[in-house]
This record gives structure tokens, sequence and C-alpha cells, in this order.
């Protein structure tokens, strides 16, 4: 699979980066620990450990997450027809 256009593709719909982040940064965009299987510390020269996605396509890797389809899922739950039940993810 050609890894890049999806993840730009991922950009386009809401996705942020999970590479190169804070702990903080990194909790707050993926809902994972830094301990979480897949996540790679890197320490930088200035001692700034930052965190990488190593399995996720918005990190380095490739798997789709269910959290990469969020945003298009809140989009089409916000604009249901009245009655409608609303959608979900399954993974």
């Amino acid at each position: 699979m050609a890894q890049a256009p999806v993840h730009e593709f991922g950009h386009l719909i809401g996705n942020a980066d999970e590479y190169n982040r804070t702990a903080e940064h990194y909790v707050q965009v993926t809902g994972q620990a830094v301990t979480s299987r897949g996540t790679v510390p890197e320490t930088d020269t200035a001692g700034t450990t930052r965190y990488t996605n190593s399995l996720s396509l918005m990190g380095s890797g490739t798997h789709i997450e269910p959290r990469h389809a969020n945003s298009v899922l809140e989009w089409v739950n916000q604009n249901l027809r009245s009655g409608e039940p609303q959608f979900s993810v399954v993974a």
C-alpha cells in the first residue's frame, strides 16, 4: 500500500499526526498511554522525549484505527434525519 496518500487523506478528514509528539499531546491525539503497544519513544539531543505510534497509519505504521474515522462519523451523526439511529465504528 502506498501509505503517504492515505496518511495525507487522514489529515483532510481531520486526523492529526501521531508521531514526534510530547507525552501529553500523544495521549490527547491517540487516546493511548505512552506505554501502550506500538508506542516508540525517542529522546533528542536536548533531552526531550517524543513519542510515535509505530502501528498507526497516522504515525509510522499502516494500520487504520477506528479513531481515524471519528471526524467523518461525527459529521454523519450530526446530520441524520429525525428518528434515524446514530452510527458507530465497530472494530
